[in-house]
């Protein structure tokens, strides 16, 4: 059971629940392969940096178990973002009070698909959505409910 479900008003429905993509972890594993390959170089050297270059190289377990507890909902209420790995945050905008969608999009973020998504609300109110698939469509959705 997702948190929006355990978190539902009587007589609100669950339009859409998303979970960041996969490529999100791209660049943590990388970074993750490289540092574990200069700490066997340090390690073959008895360098006391070793140890450190293995414990950095944890990155992409921090990577993975962060976008395993993050969850983006939309509802016929409101719009939610569920994260944190040890500590739970949300962040809610009722549909009422959301004003626009912005979408943010990197190269590689063009071409496999997906992209950041940050739905502003009246005020300075705002819900951020980081490595969005299929961003564009999710805009539209969003933007169709709100406007």
């Amino acid at each position: 059971m997702t948190y929006t479900e355990k978190t539902l008003s009587k007589g609100e429905k669950i339009l859409s629940v998303v979970k960041p993509t996969k490529w999100g972890l791209f660049w943590p594993c990388f970074f993750g392969v490289v540092l574990a390959m200069f700490g066997l170089v340090a390690a073959a050297l008895d360098d006391s940096l070793a140890p450190t270059l293995f414990i950095l190289s944890g990155w992409p377990l921090v990577a993975w178990a962060s976008r395993a507890c993050t969850e983006y909902s939309i509802t016929d209420q409101k719009i939610l973002k569920k994260s944190g790995i040890i500590f739970k945050k949300t962040k809610e905008l009722s549909l009422d009070k959301a004003e626009g969608v912005n979408l943010k999009q990197s190269a590689l973020g063009r071409v496999f698909g997906w992209g950041d998504l940050v739905i502003s609300g009246k005020g300075s109110k705002k819900v951020e959505w980081h490595a969005v698939p299929k961003a564009l469509l999710k805009r539209a959705e969003i933007q169709e409910l709100i406007y």
